[in-house]
């Protein structure tokens, strides 16, 4: 195979059965994202953009493992990254354009590669079609949901999510868009949606307690897709009324020690499992003793939801506010100064992004609100 865009070849060029085999192989491999950083070693981020940007010359069967190759390197940051210092966007829309595939199951994983690689600002500039990609994106995730293994058109039910994580970060419409407007079979709402993804977590919840990467991956991903619904008032309702979702919340955080746990790989787009549920339980007002104390939300106590607190900052005037800006290289020592905060929460109150802010369109809303309303800014420089 040639390397990075070095020659030329004829068009329905046939690599050869052993040629293909041998991309078959190293397609399997890259699937496993923990061998990711290992393969980068070998140059394969270089040769995989090479090899992409000579596909369209390529025979069918030749070419069928070369975007899937550049889809699994693009799952994991370092891969990302490093097939960026080879035009990477540049190359995966040339091919995209090209329009030389033909398969829906193709073109999404195109798709999602190239959300993968690409910036947030190159996100938001590039919006034609995304509506289509959702309804793909949601439907991919009801078909494997149904299954033993959950995988569906040989993908992992982890992989669509992993995209919607980054999208509803990136733009807070397509949060909406998937709950509200999606076309799928059968159709889907509100409810069924947000249901869809309280199954997923219920039934990767035990994923802290097996060696399974890609197991805990699902959780983390899925989580984050909850703190993302929860920031959004109109959707907290469908969170707090599903038994399901808290009575498993609530066991969720009983059987694991969440600030101590060490996890598996998880992206830059995506937030820990302890921060994730965190800021859930914050967005929806409850805390750690609420959920699993005497006075967590259950079908025994036939709580009201409209009797729930609603605490926003403004709303919260009794105690004064802290706000903490730091530097995301620097998340570890800021989680250990916010512990240490949160031990006198009686006291004051906490402002942190990570608790306040999920969806880009409003970041800088959501942090000069905070810094209007607190009573000290905490910076923390380095």
């Amino acid at each position: 195979m040639p390397e990075h865009a070095s020659t030329v070849i004829e068009k329905d060029y046939n690599i050869g059965t052993i040629n293909e085999v041998i991309l078959t192989v190293i397609w399997s491999l890259s699937d496993r994202t923990v061998l990711i950083p290992m393969l980068l070693k070998c140059d394969l981020a270089k040769r995989a953009i090479g090899w992409l940007a000579q596909a369209s010359m390529l025979a069918e069967k030749s070419r069928r493992s070369l975007i899937s190759i550049i889809h699994n390197i693009a799952r994991h940051d370092d891969g990302a990254d490093e097939l960026n210092k080879y035009d990477a966007v540049i190359i995966i829309k040339r091919y995209q354009n090209s329009k030389i595939e033909t398969s829906d199951s193709r073109i999404l994983v195109i798709t999602m590669a190239l959300a993968l690689v690409s910036t947030p600002e190159q996100l938001k500039r590039d919006k034609k079609g995304m509506n289509s990609v959702f309804n793909q994106l949601l439907q991919l995730i009801m078909d494997a949901s149904k299954t033993d293994r959950y995988r569906s058109d040989g993908l992992h039910v982890s992989e669509p999510l992993c995209i919607l994580v980054k999208m509803f970060v990136v733009e807070e419409r397509s949060l909406d868009y998937i709950l509200y407007h999606a076309e799928t079979e059968p159709p889907s709402d509100i409810s069924s949606t947000i249901d869809l993804f309280v199954t997923i977590f219920i039934d990767f919840s035990h994923a802290l307690k097996s060696t399974d990467r890609l197991e805990q991956f699902t959780l983390i991903a899925v989580l984050n897709i909850l703190w993302s619904i929860s920031f959004q008032n109109n959707y907290q309702q469908e969170l707090i009324k599903n038994e399901k979702f808290l009575d498993t919340l609530k066991i969720f955080i009983e059987n694991n020690d969440l600030e101590n746990m060490i996890e598996q790989y998880k992206p830059r787009s995506m937030e820990g499992i302890h921060q994730a549920t965190q800021g859930i339980l914050h967005n929806l007002n409850l805390n750690d003793n609420e959920i699993t104390g005497n006075n967590n939300i259950s079908k025994h106590q036939n709580l009201s939801i409209n009797a729930l607190p609603v605490n926003t900052i403004k709303e919260l005037n009794s105690k004064p506010w802290i706000m903490i800006s730091y530097c995301h290289d620097n998340n570890e020592f800021c989680s250990e100064i916010y512990d240490l905060l949160s031990t006198c929460k009686d006291d004051f109150s906490i402002w942190i992004d990570r608790t306040h802010c999920q969806g880009a369109g409003d970041l800088w809303e959501s942090i000069a609100n905070g810094m209007e309303q607190s009573n000290v800014i905490l910076c923390l420089l380095s």
